[in-house]
């Protein structure tokens, strides 16, 4: 299929474009011959002018190449080797490959950032995905809100380098989600952060249409029954608020009657003991006392009246609000009641009983996600404001006119968010099992201590744009993935640099492979701790003196003040902000058991190669194999140990 564009390709310019199609041998043991096949096909002699520039375009998508990425990672150590008609040249490649294996050479997440991803990034220039399939089962691990900053990025790259993909070639961010809908029982789950909608939650849904399909469909069949007992339950609801208007207007009347009588009674018992006073003295008077008797006692009833009718409010009001209370009562208990009968008509059905089993089971797995993920999100943005305040500790640190009150505080701030870091993470894992640690460690990766992706120590987050889409259709067989990578490495120089390599070496292919053998184990190793591995490069040696022996390290290793804490002084701060005394290095307590070998900077690795390198430990290839770990024998070495 390709080779066909690529005979198109090549008409263009016959001399400096020569397609072969060739039909490699692969073996299990031996993998792919590059060394023999490329010294086929590459010139003895180059015109001169002619760039000495090779693209290796290879498909290993076939399923008899096992560990695609190994086989490239193969080519790649192969070409730093000083033997070979290539061992000049600049050997690009561009491969397609089965997905999964496209990201061991270019994760998205530190969880697949081991051997042959540490390779790459040490190796290549610029690295990245030209095209893929639909890669949303990659794309989720990592987190709505990384994948979100990370592609905001890219636009903004593109943008600025005016790529514009093709429309086809596009694909949209994976729906997301930050509510579980209520379940039978169960009140909705509202997520602090949104979430992608992966498998767990497409399968919620499957099973909640499932379960909603019984209960319309019950619903159906005793659709008549239900209406008529809630018609019935409400028309009693309507029937016991007329009883209770009655006994509400038949308490108001009796009350009335009973405090006006009493009113009355008193009225009347007053006015009539100042009536016999004022006839005795002037009995001519009687009929004007008799209205002004009259106007007093009805202003008395009046007032007394007024101050009833406000008492009588309120208790009507408190009889309102009762029987409020038992309606809602009423019809919750009879739609309960209802409910319970549903239940009981459609458990009997063991289909229907599955159902809603599973649907129950889907939700709970659900909800135990997002609130993992929230977890581990807070979690992780309290570790990046830890490598904060340790970044600003060590430059209050370093600075003398810094106050040592204030130095005292900034490590007291430091030490309690540690400790309340530690805490509540040995709580979270009990809820966020395995997804605590990556996703912790993804942050940590992708926003360092700045909270600024452009910093990401993953390639994935500097690629120059979206990898083009690749549709189902396009691939053969029917329902593959597949995805296509492109790397182009450093000079040859820089390469010798970066990974330590000597020319002077008595075997040059010894020292390229004591080389590859270091970095190697960083991969295989990568989720062990910095602790573990610096054990094993510097048997006996303090993280103190190994830090001093790799200043790398000093930024990417959790690290507080040692106390009693000292005031730096003239003496003992750095000539240059990037270059600390060696004696500010010993200030520190280090704690390289906190973090991951993969959560480190290729730089930093690089750089505990050079000095592992330089130690008596490595003075041979199988030295270093064996004081690693390794089982490497004379039998399994290549023919450079035969040599010796």
């Amino acid at each position: 299929m390709y080779h066909k564009h690529l005979n198109e390709f090549s008409q263009k310019d016959k001399e400096k474009i020569q397609v072969h199609k060739e039909k490699v041998h692969y073996g299990s043991v031996h993998g792919i011959g590059w060394l023999e096949l490329l010294d086929t096909y590459v010139p003895a002699e180059v015109p001169p002018g002619m760039p000495k520039d090779l693209l290796v375009i290879a498909n290993l998508t076939d399923r008899a190449f096992k560990n695609a990425s190994r086989i490239w990672a193969a080519l790649v150590g192969h070409s730093l080797l000083n033997r070979g008609r290539f061992s000049d040249w600049n050997v690009r490649t561009l491969m397609i490959l089965p997905q999964e294996e496209a990201e061991s050479i270019l994760p998205r997440s530190i969880r697949n950032r081991r051997k042959v991803a540490i390779l790459n990034e040490a190796y290549s220039r610029q690295s990245f995905i030209v095209a893929e399939t639909d890669n949303t089962e990659n794309v989720i691990p990592r987190g709505y809100e990384l994948v979100e900053k990370s592609a905001a990025l890219v636009a903004q790259r593109m943008a600025e380098n005016q790529i514009i993909l093709p429309q086809l070639r596009t694909r949209d961010t994976p729906d997301s989600y930050a509510e579980v809908p209520a379940g039978p029982r169960t009140e909705p789950y509202a997520a602090k952060y949104p979430l992608f909608v992966g498998e767990p939650f497409k399968e919620f849904l499957e099973k909640k249409d499932l379960y909603e399909g019984i209960i319309n469909g019950y619903y159906k069949k005793h659709g008549g029954t239900i209406e008529a007992e809630l018609a019935y339950a409400r028309a009693r609801a309507r029937v016991v608020h007329i009883a209770k208007e009655l006994a509400k207007q038949q308490i108001e009347l009796t009350l009335t009657n009973t405090i006006v009588q009493a009113k009355l009674n008193a009225a009347d018992f007053e006015e009539a003991k100042l009536y016999k006073e004022i006839v005795k003295k002037n009995p001519k008077m009687k009929k004007l006392v008799d209205r002004r008797r009259n106007f007093f006692k009805l202003r008395a009833q009046v007032l007394h009246l007024a101050g009833d009718l406000a008492k009588l409010e309120l208790q009507v009001y408190s009889y309102e609000e009762k029987f409020l209370k038992s309606k809602v009562h009423s019809l919750k208990v009879a739609e309960e009641r209802l409910y319970r009968e549903a239940l009981k008509q459609y458990s009997t059905d063991k289909q229907a009983s599955k159902t809603s089993r599973d649907y129950s089971r889907a939700r709970a797995s659900v909800v135990h996600l997002a609130k993992a993920a929230d977890a581990a999100v807070d979690l992780a943005k309290q570790q990046i404001e830890i490598a904060s305040l340790e970044e600003k500790l060590a430059k209050a640190k370093l600075n003398p006119t810094t106050e040592l009150v204030e130095i005292e505080r900034q490590n007291s701030i430091l030490v309690n968010l540690r400790k309340e870091f530690t805490e509540q993470s040995s709580e979270a894992l009990i809820h966020a099992s395995r997804k605590l640690p990556n996703l912790v460690n993804d942050y940590r990766v992708a926003l360092g201590a700045s909270g600024d992706i452009k910093d990401s120590r993953l390639l994935w987050d500097h690629r120059p744009f979206e990898p083009l889409y690749i549709h189902p259709k396009e691939v053969m067989p029917k329902g593959s993935c597949c995805a296509i990578v492109y790397s182009e490495p450093e000079p040859k120089e820089r390469l010798f640099e970066k990974f330590a390599i000597d020319n002077t070496h008595d075997r040059h292919d010894e020292a390229v492979e004591m080389a590859l053998s270091v970095v190697g184990t960083f991969g295989i190793r990568a989720r062990e701790t910095v602790a573990d591995m610096l054990d094993k490069l510097f048997p006996g040696q303090s993280p103190a003196e190994v830090v001093k022996l790799v200043p790398e390290l000093f930024d990417c290793i959790p690290k507080q003040l040692r106390l009693p804490i000292t005031k730096a002084t003239s003496d003992s701060t750095a000539t240059s902000p990037t270059t600390p005394p060696s004696s500010f290095y010993d200030e520190f307590e280090y704690m390289p058991d906190q973090i991951t070998l993969q959560c480190l900077p290729v730089s930093a690795l690089l750089s505990l190669l050079k000095a592992y390198l330089n130690t008596p430990n490595a003075r041979s290839f199988l030295q270093v194999n064996r004081s690693l770990g390794g089982s490497a024998t004379l039998f399994a070495l290549r023919s450079w140990v035969f040599e010796a």
